[in-house]
């Protein structure tokens, strides 16, 4: 039996680095020009006593994590927390699917590394897991049923919750009626869906009338009018890849087009009509404009709210 142990390395005995190598060393990691790795070995610290010694002070010293590194900041985390709080008190809450929808625009928004699929642009199960387990004051609900009417809040509670809001930005901004707008969007078929009853001879069952097809092919009209009852020329959005202009003949002066697959306004398409509304409004910082949604998914993406913001919306 071995009584006496030699030591083959002199690697972790005192005195082989001092309080002012583990100084240097922690500057090196925070200035981000070495590794922990990299710079234990710089200054003759072992690995595991210099990691030990980062962990006791982790706001202090931030280090590289390696292929395990956060994509979003203790601050950008709260901000999505806050967010997703604020959509389920409208009765808006996010789908598990949603929500890494909304993690991967995040992260494409602000220009963060991270290794998540670009083909699907869903952040991973994985993250949504760790991400749930982080953050206790969120959780995934079956949620009640509950009719248009009563989510708009047709109580007093509620009611009297949206004047309040309402006279706050009324007193601050000194709203004229003029500057106070309301977005709606509507679908109209290209075929009328019901037809007037046509005079036919007695006795015979099949009565048919011509029309220009049988099917016909939805177009949204998104409108948006102002208290005193102007209105913003509408956009027509065609279901088609790209629209064509003729489309717009006869159609109201100014009138706006777009397109997509679906025929529907969307959260790609809702910032280009924003463009669009602050053309005919023209919001300024001094002399911004209350723009009233619907609660549409197509207006609660990120790039609507930054659109708002950027110009000049309330």
């Amino acid at each position: 039996m071995v009584r006496t142990y030699i030591r083959k390395t002199t690697r972790g005995v005192n005195g082989n680095w001092t309080g002012k190598n583990l100084c240097l060393a922690f500057k090196a990691v925070q200035k981000n020009s070495s590794s922990v790795n990299q710079a234990s070995t710089n200054f003759g610290i072992p690995e595991s006593t210099f990691r030990r010694y980062i962990r006791k002070s982790p706001d202090k010293y931030l280090f590289n994590n390696g292929r395990f590194r956060k994509v979003y900041s203790d601050k950008m985390e709260k901000s999505l927390i806050d967010y997703i709080v604020q959509l389920s008190t409208c009765y808006y809450g996010f789908t598990a699917l949603q929500l890494r929808q909304l993690a991967y625009e995040f992260a494409e928004q602000n220009n963060l590394p991270h290794c998540f699929d670009y083909n699907t642009k869903l952040e991973g199960k994985d993250w949504l897991a760790s991400f749930m387990k982080k953050n206790s004051q969120i959780s995934l609900k079956v949620p009640e049923k509950t009719s248009l009417a009563r989510m708009q809040g047709f109580n007093e509670t509620q009611v009297m919750k949206f004047f309040d809001l309402l006279q706050k930005l009324l007193l601050k901004h000194k709203f004229s009626a003029s500057r106070i707008y309301i977005v709606d969007e509507t679908s109209v078929s290209t075929v009328p869906t019901k037809l007037s009853k046509i005079l036919w001879k007695k006795g015979v069952k099949r009565v048919a009338k011509v029309i220009s097809a049988e099917r016909g092919k939805t177009v949204t009209l998104v409108c948006t009018m102002n208290a005193i009852g102007n209105y913003v020329p509408p956009a027509f959005i065609s279901l088609r890849k790209k629209m064509r202009y003729e489309f717009l003949d006869d159609a109201t002066s100014d009138s706006f087009d777009l397109a997509n697959k679906s025929g529907w306004i969307t959260e790609e398409l809702f910032p280009e009509y924003l463009k669009h509304f602050s053309k005919h409004t023209r919001p300024t910082q001094n002399d911004p404009v209350l723009f009233i949604l619907d609660s549409h998914s197509s207006q609660l993406s990120l790039a609507v709210i930054d659109s708002n913001i950027g110009f000049n919306l309330i």
